[in-house]
């Protein structure tokens, strides 16, 4: 069958520690690690990467859950052959850290199905490299709050959302933000879903709207036996641009899918 490629020239030390407290409902976990190349010192240059994480998961209640994580990922070169000090316009030293928390509350009842959950993500690139710095660092925060409902004896089930989204780059900031619903039917005992989707979005560019984004969106579902599926969906989204230079547009899509599952 061939030969399988081994990476020879290359050392990963890692240490994943974790811990269950208050009985198993509160997990705490970590890793610490470098990975690094050229260990045969026949390159240009040798590449190191460190991580650091911590991660924490609380489930004080069956309905509640909380989790959040925070990551470092570190990149940097290291002279190999050549010194790194000849090398300092192409350099890569660089770290991304990211944050990021959960929330979900989930209440469950013979009729009603309940989900709440508020996710919010942080995450920036680092450039020490004042060569590249003004091109590669970025920041971006996206917060999202989607709720969930499911009416079982009619087997109905809605959501509605609320995203924004901010990034920075340099001396350009974007900012999207606006709220999504959808709803869905099952019918002949499953076979049949029907469901809409509606999201409307708003752009900014340094505190000024530069256009709105409409999607909506059908899609219809049939399994008349167990191992096919039929599937019709329709998507349309207008976007309408109010910068000058940039035209409005609208997309148009329909798609026919068949599946068969074994």
């Amino acid at each position: 069958m061939g030969a399988y490629y081994f990476a020879t020239d290359l050392s990963n030390i890692t240490i994943e520690p974790s811990l269950k407290l208050m009985k198993k409902k509160l997990t705490l976990a970590g890793s610490v690690g470098t990975q690094v190349d050229n260990l045969k010192n026949d390159k240009n240059l040798r590449t190191r990467r460190t991580i650091t994480s911590a991660r924490i998961n609380f489930v004080p209640l069956p309905q509640y859950n909380l989790s959040a994580f925070y990551s470092n990922y570190g990149l940097a070169q290291e002279s190999g052959l050549l010194s790194i000090d000849t090398l300092r316009q192409s350099e890569v030293a660089q770290a991304t850290t990211q944050i990021g928390v959960t929330q979900s509350l989930n209440l469950t009842g013979e009729k009603l199905g309940h989900n709440l959950m508020v996710n919010f993500n942080y995450q920036k690139l680092n450039d020490r490299n004042e060569n590249t710095s003004q091109y590669s660092e970025f920041s971006t925060k996206i917060l999202s709050a989607n709720y969930f409902i499911t009416y079982v004896p009619f087997n109905i089930n809605g959501s509605a959302a609320f995203l924004y989204t901010h990034f920075a780059q340099d001396t350009v900031v974007t900012v999207a933000y606006g709220p999504s619903a959808g709803l869905g039917k099952s019918f002949l005992k499953n076979k049949l879903n029907a469901s809409v989707y509606l999201s409307f979005i708003n752009n900014k560019v340094q505190d000024k709207d530069t256009g709105t984004t409409g999607i909506y969106s059908f899609q219809l579902g049939y399994r008349p036996v167990k191992n096919h599926r039929f599937a019709l969906k329709y998507n349309y989204s207008k976007n309408n641009r109010l910068s000058t230079g940039y035209n409005s547009y609208y997309e148009s899509k329909l798609d026919f899918d068949y599946t068969y599952t074994f």
